[in-house]
């Protein structure tokens, strides 16, 4: 994998979509996700969870991006969590303020 590369994968289920991300998710390759992430949240399901434990690293506009997709899925009235974060990704959120911010877990429940 590329040092850019980001790629997700789904896991549909009855009211709830898990989104397993994977690699880096920067400004280079913001375009390659925003459109699927936002044809996820337009999804008729009731909660949807970031798998974020493949998640190498996240620049301010990935921070933006969760951001954006947090608001849209919070207005269309889905529950959203973010889970197994590591420890470079929870303390970048953290910096950011995301930890206050957003529903993050530990894993996957």
């Amino acid at each position: 994998m590329s040092d850019d590369r980001i790629e997700y994968m789904l896991d549909e289920r009855t009211t709830r979509t898990i989104v397993r991300v994977k690699g880096r998710l920067l400004l280079t390759n913001i375009d390659t996700v925003k459109k699927p992430l936002t044809d996820i949240i337009e999804k008729d399901n009731k909660e949807l969870v970031f798998d974020m434990a493949a998640l190498e690293h996240i620049d301010s506009s990935g921070i933006g991006l969760i951001i954006q997709m947090h608001r849209k899925a919070m207005a269309a009235g889905k529950a959203v969590r973010f889970t197994s974060l590591s420890s470079q990704v929870k303390s970048i959120f953290k910096s950011a303020g995301l930890d206050q911010m957003l529903d993050i877990a530990d894993e996957i429940v």
